[in-house]
């Protein structure tokens, strides 16, 4: 053999040699790789490559362990079989997809046992693929996941569970809280904080029964009425009025004992009632102190403001029969110290007791004077605004104004002069002579132009409703005028029904066809409360200077439930100025307006003419309403 076949023979030997330690280090790694698959606690399933319907060649012992099929009852089967998929579910079109672009993927599915039941996987499953590229086998590892999911699942009910219990706690703290406000809404007033209306005469029938049930009991009912409120109301806004009585009512409380009973009936009424007292003089006292504490002036937003009030006592005693007897003793008390000037209180079954806090001096003497000798001469002047219907700007009612041209001062409003005549009594036949000249306009304009439908409307006080022969006296100036009741209304504060009297007066004046209408109410809640217990025909609510987005001083919504609670409620909206004071009534769907706007105050002589042809707005191009 030649050194050439030699070196031949040397290299095959050394090709077999290294061949064999390659087959045997592969065969080693086969063994390996076999025992760790046979090992593994996650199913291994190794099909054939069909990309339409792969075909199981092999599985592990841990498949044939999760699955519970045999390695013979599974050898041969598409392993679509496996999975517990819908035919168009996205998890079976995912691994559909991945087979034909023999990208390897990942995803969770069911899959279900030999016996049907189902079981939660994570699939891994990647081609393989021979030296030239082609795929020959698909390799899928499982792994169960049921304890994850069912660890996710509990997790998930547990955050529902606390959520539902979050929503639960958050209604039933939100029907706590209702509760509170229902307790609130019910029992106090909304504005001082002060007991209300209806807490006041649950504790006053009670009062009244120890009255009756006690020998030694004694209880004095106090009702109080701040003087000149209007105007505060009128010159500064409602706001203003708001918080002066906010102010008063500390102060009112102040004054009172601890077990006293102090409440606010309304508008600028209040009441107390000192319960257990020992002597007459012990209410006498208390309202003695109130008048004292009143004689500082209070401070509310930057203005100083002066206010006195008057007070009338009622002590309880067995003659009264109801609740209802004693406030209208205390009412009447009250009022006769109003008519006597205010500042000063009055018992129901004693003088009025004047004080001496604010008298008249002499240039309010003076003025006082003038004021008389004006209604004697005739000096006062009406004027009459027309309330409008938006629709059409057709007139449907005038207001009348009263106007004093006064000899140094010239033409005065009703705010400069009214509050004296309250003071001084002269508003009783200043407010007849009022109605009178009203009521001869109204024939004349009906004379001149046969149009009987229109309404005039003139504002009443406190005092001229409390006046005894106020009845009476409207019935002889109907007769004398010849004016039909229907063409009339009056206008009054809504905290002027409360009055037991005044409301026994305006029932009486609805029964005989003339309207009332309520003007400037500053709450929502107190004013349902008191259209609900009286007869109204019409609404009458003021636009507030200082308020933003030009909204009436109710809020919409309180004006919403009015509109819904009483259908044949008129609501006319006053001191409309501007273009969008106008355009926010045609959004809230309110017919009737009154202010410059659509036409100011205006003489006898010049109403012919807007209520035969309506008026002309000030705004031009003004949209009407519908």
């Amino acid at each position: 053999m030649n050194f050439i076949d030699q070196l031949k023979l040397h290299r095959l030997k050394q090709f077999e040699e290294e061949t064999a330690r390659y087959e045997s280090a592969v065969d080693l790694r086969l063994r390996i790789l076999e025992t760790v698959v046979e090992a593994s606690r996650d199913a291994v399933v190794i099909t054939d490559a069909s990309s339409d319907c792969p075909r199981v060649q092999y599985v592990n012992p841990a498949f044939t362990a999760a699955s519970q099929y045999s390695t013979a009852e599974i050898i041969g089967k598409p392993i679509a079989s496996l999975w517990s998929l819908p035919a168009n579910s996205e998890a079976l079109a995912s691994i559909q997809r991945a087979y034909q672009s023999a990208h390897p993927d990942n995803l969770e599915l069911q899959c279900k046992r030999k016996d049907g039941t189902a079981f939660w996987g994570e699939l891994n499953f990647s081609p393989l693929k021979d030296e030239n590229g082609s795929i020959h086998h698909w390799i899928h590892i499982l792994r169960d996941i049921g304890d994850q999911k069912a660890y996710e699942e509990t997790l998930v009910r547990a955050r529902v569970a606390e959520e539902q219990n979050e929503k639960l706690l958050l209604e039933l703290m939100g029907h706590k809280e209702l509760e509170r406000k229902l307790l609130q809404t019910a029992f106090y007033d909304s504005l001082t904080g002060l007991k209300n209306r209806a807490f006041f005469l649950e504790h006053l029938e009670r009062s009244l029964q120890h009255t009756h049930t006690r020998s030694k009991y004694r209880c004095a009912l106090l009702y109080l009425d701040l003087d000149g409120f209007k105007e505060v109301n009128d010159l500064h806004g409602h706001q203003i009025g708001d918080a002066l009585l906010v102010e008063f009512s500390r102060a009112l409380k102040s004054c009172c004992r601890p077990q006293d009973f102090v409440c606010r009936m309304g508008g600028d009424e209040f009441t107390v009632l000192l319960d257990d007292i020992k002597t007459s003089e012990g209410a006498h006292s208390v309202a003695k102190r109130i008048l004292d504490q009143l004689q500082t002036s209070f401070l509310v937003g930057g203005v100083s403001l002066e206010i006195s009030v008057s007070i009338g006592i009622c002590e309880l005693n067995p003659r009264h029969k109801v609740a209802d007897d004693v406030i209208r003793e205390a009412d009447m008390a009250m009022y006769r110290a109003k008519r006597g000037g205010g500042n000063q209180y009055a018992s129901s079954d004693g003088p009025i007791q004047i004080t001496d806090i604010l008298p008249l001096g002499d240039s309010a003497k003076k003025e006082r004077d003038a004021l008389s000798s004006a209604i004697e001469q005739g000096e006062l002047e009406l004027f009459y605004q027309p309330v409008v219907d938006i629709n059409s700007f057709r007139v449907v009612q005038v207001e009348t104004l009263v106007r004093w041209r006064h000899p140094e001062r010239g033409l005065l409003k009703p705010s400069q002069f009214l509050p004296l005549a309250e003071k001084s009594g002269l508003i009783v036949p200043l407010g007849q002579l009022v109605i009178r000249a009203a009521c001869l306009q109204l024939k004349e304009w009906q004379q001149l132009i046969q149009f009987r439908d229109t309404v005039l409307s003139i504002n009443l006080s406190y005092i001229e409703l409390a006046d005894e022969l106020f009845f009476e006296n409207i019935i002889d100036l109907l007769a004398d005028t010849l004016t039909e009741p229907g063409n009339l209304q009056f206008e009054l504060p809504p905290d002027m029904l409360d009055l037991s009297r005044t409301g026994q007066f305006t029932e009486s004046l609805r029964k005989i066809g003339i309207r009332i209408a309520l003007s400037h109410p500053s709450e929502g809640n107190a004013l349902l409360d008191v259209i609900s217990h009286h007869a109204v025909d019409m609404l009458k609510l003021a636009y507030e200077p200082r308020r933003a987005k030009y909204q009436p001083m109710l809020p919409p919504e309180i004006i919403a439930r009015t509109q819904g609670q009483f259908p044949s409620l008129a609501i006319c909206i006053e001191r409309v100025e501007t273009i969008e004071h106008h355009l926010s009534l045609i959004r809230q769907g309110i017919r009737l307006a009154q202010g410059n706007l659509y036409s100011p105050p205006l003489p006898a002589d010049e109403v012919i003419h807007t209520l035969l042809y309506g008026v002309r707005p000030s705004a031009p191009k003004l949209p009407a309403c519908g």
